[in-house]
């Protein structure tokens, strides 16, 4: 995590958030694929109903997207106010691909955490997080339509982008 620490605001651990989740949150009770399907506000606190019972707490956080929100995948009681419908679907949603790549036995003359920006004709750029923590690992980032059109296209098609873009 601190080796990540010029990315502000983007930190990212070696082991992956999960794992940070975990270690610090060793004492908290977690259940896994256990969505949300209802959330009660006018109870005292909250109660959120799922597939394997209610938790009542004194607050919840919802962290689900827009579109979640927007096409009500899950229900409030009492409904929210129309509002914050017109704000879930006025919320501009993005895209962001990552398409991690192995590279072994070069570095490209680039060093752990170097930023390498590709330009191309019609958006097709592409951003890469070289080497993290001195990893045998590139990350490439695309976003807007483009990533879309990445996301469509598959793995393979992916891949190749990237070996294209870097070769070049």
């Amino acid at each position: 995590f601190q080796a990540a620490a010029d990315l502000d605001p983007n930190y990212f651990t070696k082991e992956g958030f999960g794992a940070l989740v975990a270690r610090f949150g060793a004492d908290v009770p977690v259940e896994l694929s256990t969505p949300v399907r209802k959330i009660l506000w006018d109870v005292p606190g909250v109660a959120c109903v799922t597939d394997r019972g209610t938790i009542r707490a004194k607050a919840v956080i919802v962290t689900a997207s827009p579109a979640v929100l927007a096409f009500e995948e899950i229900e409030f009681a009492p409904a929210l106010p129309d509002t914050h419908f017109a704000a879930f679907f006025d919320l501009p949603m993005g895209m962001l691909t990552k398409l991690p790549v192995e590279i072994r036995g070069t570095r490209l003359g680039l060093a752990p955490f170097d930023d390498l920006l590709i330009e191309r004709l019609a958006r097709h750029d592409i951003y890469f997080l070289c080497f993290p923590f001195d990893l045998d690992l590139m990350v490439g980032f695309v976003g807007g339509d483009f990533a879309w059109e990445m996301s469509a296209a598959g793995e393979a098609a992916g891949v190749d982008f990237v070996v294209d873009r870097l070769c070049a």
